[in-house]
């Protein structure tokens, strides 16, 4: 893909539309201008991801982003075992120890053991090294003996992660050097080619037939999608949210919503139910309130954000014709519950108690449906 090609596909996507991975399918650091597009899209304000082998690139190249706060930096390494190919040279280890020392790696991942070329240089970094713990069939792209075929019955969705709340996320789309659009890296084959970015906006790939046709196979297994052979696929009754709307259908205790009563009082109506608002659109509400059927439970209509560059517009992360809102809205409604859907926040939590409007954060309601899930024998990992 060009630099110039680059620009104009990512000038489709807002900034807290989504993060920009430079991953999937291939190497990214082998395209001549991928420094300049990362710092491109950095400096344009979106995160920015890196996910690589750094094979094919140099020290005084890595310098270039180094200032480059990544949302995820992964370096994969060379295994003992040979499980991954890689010309482990002094060359490879210079750049190795040059980004161990100048970047911010999140994290290193490896295919076995650490080759003992490299074992002391990822031991003594402190960094993090995960371990791929089995063979997985690439969405049934790879036959193999040793792999289990996989098919999903009943309603799905993709989950990468679930320790907790902030780990979870789908599979992205990945964009191909012509600007087409195909469902994630799983698809190998290109089976869902969602559309092209060159030549489309990215509201009209979402609402397009491929992807359309995806979303209405994850409900109706009838229809031949991807989703159906992938390890990464879930089913929906063990996401949170369904759990949490089976244990208000049950009557279950959950989380005290902070200055009036519990959640399950609230929700199940005592003496009737109160609307509910949604407060913090940041990246967690984008990665998770509509993927993963949060708004199934609360069926919020208004959605607040404190940043005064979103009130009144449609960002990505809402349905078509929702505007996101001002917290000051919330002062003028009766009756209502915030749910604040953010990490940290205590900061609008005591703002929601200076205007005495009962709030509860997503987060205690993620972590108390876990520990539920954990007494009754399933954990959700």
């Amino acid at each position: 893909m060009s630099f110039d090609d680059f620009k104009t596909i990512i000038a489709k996507v807002p900034p807290g539309g989504g993060d920009i991975s430079f991953c999937g399918m291939s190497e990214p650091l082998h395209n001549p201008e991928c420094m300049d597009m990362m710092r491109y899209a950095y400096e344009k304000g979106y995160n920015v991801c890196l996910l690589t082998t750094l094979t094919g690139v140099t020290a005084a190249e890595m310098d270039r982003i180094k200032d480059i706060p990544f949302a995820q930096f992964v370096v994969h390494i060379p295994d003992a075992e040979g499980n991954s190919h890689f010309v482990v040279d002094e060359e490879y280890l210079g750049v190795l120890r040059y980004s161990i020392d100048n970047l911010q790696i999140t994290r290193f991942s490896c295919h076995g053991a650490p080759h003992h070329a490299v074992k002391g240089l990822i031991a003594s970094s402190g960094i993090q090294t995960s371990s791929a713990e089995a063979l997985h069939n690439r969405a049934g792209n790879i036959a193999d003996s040793l792999l289990t075929p996989i098919r999903w019955k009943g309603r799905i969705t993709c989950l990468i992660g679930a320790g907790c709340i902030e780990k979870m996320s789908h599979q992205h789309p990945v964009v191909m050097p012509d600007g087409s659009v195909v469902l994630c890296c799983m698809d190998f084959g290109l089976k869902h080619v969602l559309g092209n970015l060159l030549t489309q906006e990215w509201r009209e790939i979402l609402h397009g037939s491929e992807y359309q046709r995806v979303l209405k196979g994850q409900i109706d297994e009838a229809e031949d999608i991807l989703c159906r052979t992938c390890s990464l696929a879930v089913s929906t009754a063990s996401l949170p949210a369904m759990r949490l709307k089976k244990a208000l259908s049950e009557a279950r205790s959950v989380p005290p919503v902070h200055r009036r009563g519990s959640l399950v009082e609230l929700l199940r109506g005592y003496p009737r139910p109160p609307e509910l608002v949604i407060v913090g659109l940041g990246g967690l509400f984008r990665d998770q309130y509509f993927p993963f059927l949060w708004n199934e439970v609360f069926g919020a209509e208004l959605f607040v954000d404190s940043n005064p560059s979103l009130w009144g517009r449609n960002i990505p992360a809402l349905p078509p014709g929702v505007v996101v809102s001002p917290p000051q809205e919330l002062k003028r409604l009766q009756g209502i519950v915030a749910v604040t859907f953010m990490r940290n926040h205590s900061e609008i939590s005591r703002q929601l108690d200076e205007w005495n409007i009962p709030h509860v954060n997503i987060v205690d309601i993620f972590n108390f449906i876990n520990i539920q899930s954990a007494s009754q024998g399933c954990v959700y990992e």
